[in-house]
């Protein structure tokens, strides 16, 4: 599972980087390298070395901090939800939740 050390620490890094959303776009410079660009609406902030690592640039566009903050922020509300269940209710049910809290 992962901690909330390790939720604050990616919070952090999140909040410190350039807002999204993000944008990964490709645009032809010469014949061999296609450069692939990551955008936001600051402007250029990050480039592959060409496009057919359109993978990498579309994975680091969408794992914007905008939306890592919003994942995180998911994690921490099923993390309190399975706590309040793992010390309630049917016994079953409780080790679920302490399971899943490993």
């Amino acid at each position: 599972m992962i901690t909330q050390d390790r939720i604050n620490e990616l919070r952090e890094v999140a909040k410190a980087a350039t807002p999204g959303p993000w944008d990964a776009r490709c645009r032809e410079f010469s014949n061999t390298e296609l450069p692939r660009n990551i955008w936001t609406e600051y402007g250029y902030i990050a480039k592959t070395e060409n496009c057919d690592q359109v993978q990498n640039a579309t994975h680091i566009a969408t794992f914007n901090p905008t939306q890592v903050l919003e994942l995180l922020d998911h994690i921490e509300v099923y993390q309190k939800v399975l706590k309040t269940v793992a010390n309630m209710g049917d016994p079953f049910i409780r080790e679920i939740a302490k399971e899943a809290l490993k």
